[in-house]
Parts: structure tokens; C-alpha cells; sequence
């Protein structure tokens, strides 16, 4: 039996990567680097709330997301306004976005999940004609996968702990055309230099905490708060400069990790189950890698004995955010829908299965026995 716990997330960094190769980001956008990639979206934010001048701005999010994007949105100076999901999912539901649309929309915050592209609907092309920007959060999308296609004036990246390419820090594309309006806002932030030595000792600890034994160490650290979610307001936006930046850069130039032939498996797997498929009823075409592997279970009930069963064999399995963006912990008022049953439904049947490279063939036999055994007992 293996000792510690396999992490729900995340691959490991390597430190001394030399490889390099042209065009990291796509044709026709610019690129900037911030400390977080909170503080890219709040500034992707603040350039659609300049561009649009309403009076009282708001922006349109999911009601199902990180609860960073509310954070992002109060730093720029908007109101956000959550819509529901649609049913088994967690994208915007067209009628939601119509209906929330006002003279006072600035931009919708278009997440994509765990590996997987947002899909393109009617009310994209009815928010650009209205003046209304689409911000692109790509978060959970590495810009190394086959997926990662940016249509979007605005495009979010972030590189923080868990997330696709975890070298630290935040970027913000966006399309020449806003050239102007981008850097005059790009004029009046602060700036972090961090320098390739300190970029490298992060990454160790990092890529230690990544491992089975330093995983099970930190998340019993007080104070750290691995793996829980709640409602953190942002201080401040930087841009990130230096030789720790320029390291992290050569990182995603040369990405070539490929968890892809594991997740085959876990998708195999659970289509053997009463369980819900949510990666392939969302699109996944098995070409992309995902960053965590998503499950439905008939209820919260099933869902949290799963969960529950799964750590305790030493399987990171997470009911990720847990619930929908209002009722997160420390979450301020926000504006919106008040009722959301499809985000709810949503958050309290979810669960994620460990994805990455280090996930090996005893980790899958443990994940296929609780997944059959719970679909026994849902059977009964």
C-alpha cells in the first residue's frame, strides 16, 4: 500500500527546463504577465468596464464557479450578477444570460471547466452586439492543449497551484485592437520582481508538496486551508517581472506532460458504473488533456460517501467547490438570480477523480472499486 495520499490535482514542475519553442500563444494576441491569475481577470474586468463606460457596471458569471471571479469583478468596481447553469452542467444557460443582460452589462465571465472548452451559443454573438465583452477565463485550460482555441477580445490564464501548468502567477491575452485601452491601464499597476533562484526554491517546495507524503503533510498544516473553498476579496493587482517569470515561461514553451492515456482509463471506468460520465457528456474528446476527471453521483449522498471512502484509501477525490458561488463561505451579497437549482443540483452531485501523470494502476483499482461498490448500493 502506497504511503500518504495521491494529490486530487496538479503536475509536478521541472525546474531546469532549457526547451523552447516560438509562438507560445496564439496569432493575434498580446500577452502580460500578472501575480495571480485573480489579478488577471480582475484586470481583464477593468479594461471591459473602461471600454464600455456604463454607469453602474456589471458582469455576468456562473453560478457554479470559483469564487475568485467574484473577487476579480469587486476589485474592478462591478456588481456581479450570478446566472444559473444549465441542468448537469456548469455552463452559462442561455436564458439566464438573456434575461441578465442590461444597458449596465460590461462583460459575461465565460469559464472553461477542467480542461474543457465553454461551448459558443447565440448569446456570445448577442453580447458582442450589444457592446458587451466576453471574457474568456481559462483557468482550468492549459494554452498547451489541442482545446485551447481563444476567440474572445479577452483571454484569462492562470498558472497557480493546481492548475494545468502550475509555474506560479497569472497572464492576460488580449487582441491588438485593444492595444490602446490595454496599456494605459497596464500604466498604473504595481510590479513584482521575483528572481529565477526564488522561482526555483517555490517550485521544490511546490513539486514536494506534490508527492503522496507531502501532500498528506500540508493539508494538516493550521492555516493553509488545502483543498477548501471560500470567499478571499483581492488586495492588490501586479504585474509579474524577472528571471523567475522568464524561467516559468521556457516551462510552458517546452510543456510536454500527457496524462491523457490515464484519463482514458478513468472515463472507461466510469462509464462502467451507474455513475454519470459528466467529461463526455460535456464534449471531451479524449484529444485534451483534463485537469481533474468529473463525476456525477445520483445525490450529495452517494457523492460525499464516495468521496469520504476514496481519501481514506489514499485517493484525493474532492466535491471540488461544493456548493454554488452564493452560498460559499465568507461570500458577500451579489446580485442576480435567487434561485439557481441547476447550480445547486450541480455542486452537491459533482466529484473529481485524480487525473494527472502520477496517478498509477493501483490508484485506478482503488477508484473502480469505491465507484462499484457505490453503484451496488445505489441499486439496492
Amino acid at each position: 500500500m502506497a504511503i500518504g495520499i495521491l494529490r486530487p490535482v496538479g503536475e509536478r514542475v521541472r525546474l531546469f527546463h532549457a526547451a523552447a519553442r516560438s509562438n507560445t500563444w496564439p496569432s493575434g494576441y498580446t500577452c502580460v504577465w500578472l501575480e495571480t491569475g485573480t489579478a488577471a481577470l480582475a484586470l481583464a474586468l477593468r479594461i471591459a468596464i473602461r471600454s464600455n463606460r456604463a454607469a453602474r457596471p456589471e458582469v455576468i458569471l456562473p453560478a457554479y464557479a470559483c469564487p475568485d471571479l467574484v473577487s476579480a469583478t469587486l476589485w474592478a468596481g462591478a456588481t456581479p450578477v450570478v446566472v444559473d447553469t444549465c441542468a448537469e452542467s456548469p455552463w452559462l444557460s442561455e436564458a439566464g444570460v438573456e434575461d441578465s443582460l442590461s444597458d449596465s452589462t460590461v462583460a459575461v465571465i465565460m469559464p472553461h471547466f477542467l480542461g474543457i472548452r465553454h461551448p459558443l451559443s447565440d448569446w456570445t454573438i448577442k453580447c458582442r452586439e450589444r457592446g458587451v465583452m466576453i471574457v474568456e477565463d481559462s483557468a482550468q485550460l492549459s494554452p498547451c492543449s489541442r482545446a485551447f482555441a481563444p476567440s474572445s477580445d479577452l483571454v484569462v490564464l492562470s498558472f497557480g497551484r493546481g492548475k494545468p501548468i502550475p509555474v506560479r502567477g497569472g497572464a492576460l491575452l488580449w487582441r491588438t485592437k485593444m492595444d490602446a485601452v490595454v496599456r494605459r491601464e497596464l500604466e498604473g499597476l504595481g510590479r513584482r520582481d521575483e528572481s529565477a533562484l526564488r522561482w526555483r526554491i517555490a517550485g521544490a517546495l511546490q513539486n514536494f508538496a506534490m508527492t503522496r507524503v507531502g501532500y498528506s503533510a500540508v493539508r494538516t498544516l493550521p492555516g493553509l486551508g488545502v483543498g477548501a473553498t471560500r470567499y478571499r476579496p483581492l488586495r492588490r493587482v501586479r504585474r509579474l517581472i524577472g528571471g523567475g517569470r522568464n524561467l516559468a515561461d521556457r516551462v510552458i514553451e517546452g510543456w510536454n506532460i500527457n496524462p491523457l492515456p490515464t484519463q482514458v482509463a478513468l472515463q472507461r471506468m466510469v462509464l462502467r458504473t451507474k455513475f454519470v460520465d459528466l467529461a463526455g457528456q460535456l464534449g471531451w474528446t479524449r484529444d485534451s488533456p483534463l485537469l481533474r476527471y468529473p463525476v456525477l453521483a445520483a445525490d450529495s449522498t452517494v457523492r460525499d460517501s464516495v468521496v469520504r471512502w476514496l481519501v481514506a484509501h489514499g485517493i484525493g477525490a474532492s466535491s471540488f467547490y461544493g456548493e454554488p458561488l452564493p452560498e460559499l463561505r465568507d461570500m458577500p451579497q451579489i446580485g442576480g438570480c435567487t434561485q439557481f437549482p441547476n447550480a445547486k443540483s450541480f455542486a452537491r452531485r459533482l466529484f473529481t477523480l485524480p487525473a494527472h501523470a502520477d496517478v498509477n494502476v493501483a490508484d485506478l483499482d482503488v477508484m473502480a472499486t469505491a465507484l462499484h461498490r457505490a453503484s451496488q448500493r445505489t441499486l439496492q
